[in-house]
């Protein structure tokens, strides 16, 4: 029995997750059985959940007394892999165990409370590292690499997401967005169309191409040699999309 604990927006479901899905750990068990509680949750409901997963039945009336008892019975002698995601309270793991610990099962329970059910190795998810954060909101947000002048604002949101992976996925992903956007509106600018552009390298040509263009323009319309205005300067990144600038 195991017990992942941190904080709102630590990675603990992700880390479920992940376990849940790894070949090497689904290999060991015959069942895997999830579910998610909340602060206000229906026992019966999560019970007849795991129930259907494990599948057994129940009748219709059968109270969580009864639900618990079908549960058993369906876990019986069955090496089950059970996930309670977010627990508030000790009850809601006895209302849901239902392995047999002689099958070789096994419980991974998530958690912001310490110490919520004794009996479990507990396992606290620290705060991500700054240079962990850092990359993995780039990831999140599809950038390759920081401008030096743009990394200590990279920095200052990562510290603003509290270095929290849920948060930083969520900034990141946004930043991708916005990069999208970016790519569209260079291309228009330049008179291209955006009509049956979907994949990102698709919009990373056309962008380019509009971005000289719009190079061209500029210097047919510009008597000297000096660089474009500092608008059309930072649309000259070809890689507008992978680059945080």
């Amino acid at each position: 029995r195991v017990a992942a604990r941190g904080m709102g927006g630590s990675g603990k479901t992700i880390l479920a997750a992940a376990v849940a899905r790894d070949s090497r750990i689904l290999s060991r068990f015959q069942v895997v059985a999830w579910v998610t509680f909340g602060q206000r949750p229906c026992i019966s409901q999560l019970q007849r959940s795991i129930l259907t997963q494990l599948g057994g039945t129940a009748p219709a009336d059968a109270d969580e007394t009864a639900l618990l008892e079908a549960m058993q019975a369906a876990a019986l002698d069955k090496k089950v892999l059970l996930v309670i995601d977010d627990a508030w309270h000790v009850e809601h793991e006895r209302s849901l165990y239902c392995l047999d610990d002689a099958s070789g099962s096994a419980c991974l329970l998530t958690t912001r409370i310490s110490g919520l059910v004794k009996g479990y190795a507990e396992v606290e998810l620290m705060q991500l590292g700054r240079q962990q954060a850092l990359e993995l909101l780039l990831k999140a947000g599809e950038v390759d690499e920081v401008a030096c002048a743009a990394r200590d604002v990279a920095l200052q949101a990562v510290e603003l997401c509290g270095r929290l992976p849920l948060c930083l996925a969520i900034a990141g992903a946004n930043v991708a967005k916005l990069s999208i956007a970016a790519l569209k509106r260079t291309i228009s600018r330049a008179g291209l169309s955006t009509d049956g552009l979907i994949e990102r390298r698709e919009l990373e040509e056309a962008a380019t191409r509009a971005l000289q263009i719009l190079e061209e323009r500029w210097r047919e319309s510009s008597d000297d040699e000096e660089s474009p205005p500092s608008g059309s300067r930072v649309l000259r990144c070809s890689h507008i999309s992978r680059h945080w600038i």
